[in-house]
């Protein structure tokens, strides 16, 4: 039994000293790792009374020198300003949309977020409707059009 656990280490050290590596000069490995973009927008889908928050999450994922942009885009009962129509009748109620500091148009920017920032960009919006004529439930619906933008555009 000794002289086969013998012959069996002899082989393998015999075995392990025919092993050669090959020399080379050298190489490159090129790396590759994509990234694609995202980013979170957060838009309430209804709004009961007059202010709505909207939100941008921290840090957006975007190609350096980009920002996230968010717009008003249309409004469904939109003539010569924003309008709230009476559900059932053809009355309307005009309507003014504020971010706190600015009275916004359409096409206003409501929100910006530029790529790696540290904190979450927030906005809350006011409506303010005018005196309505009529009781009753009026409405109205904005879009909002979100975009990736280069940072010195808008």
């Amino acid at each position: 039994m000794k002289r086969l656990t013998a012959l069996v280490f002899v082989l393998a050290l015999l075995c392990s000293l025919g092993i050669t590596a090959a020399a080379t000069d050298g190489g490159d490995t090129t790396m590759s790792y994509t990234v694609n973009a995202n980013y979170t927008v957060t838009i309430p889908a209804t709004v009961s009374g007059n202010s709505a928050s909207l939100s941008i999450d921290a840090a957006p994922v975007l190609e350096e020198g980009q920002k996230v942009v968010i717009s008003i885009a249309d409004s469904a009962n939109y003539y010569n300003g924003f309008r709230l129509k009476l559900k059932g009748a053809d009355a309307y109620v005009g309507y003014t949309i504020s971010d706190g500091t600015n009275t916004l148009a359409m096409g206003s920017v409501v929100l910006e977020q530029p790529a790696a920032a540290e904190q979450a960009a927030t906005v809350n919006l006011t409506f303010t409707p005018e005196k309505a004529a009529y009781a009753g439930d009026y409405s109205d619906t904005l879009t909002f059009t979100i975009a990736v933008a280069d940072t010195a555009t808008q």
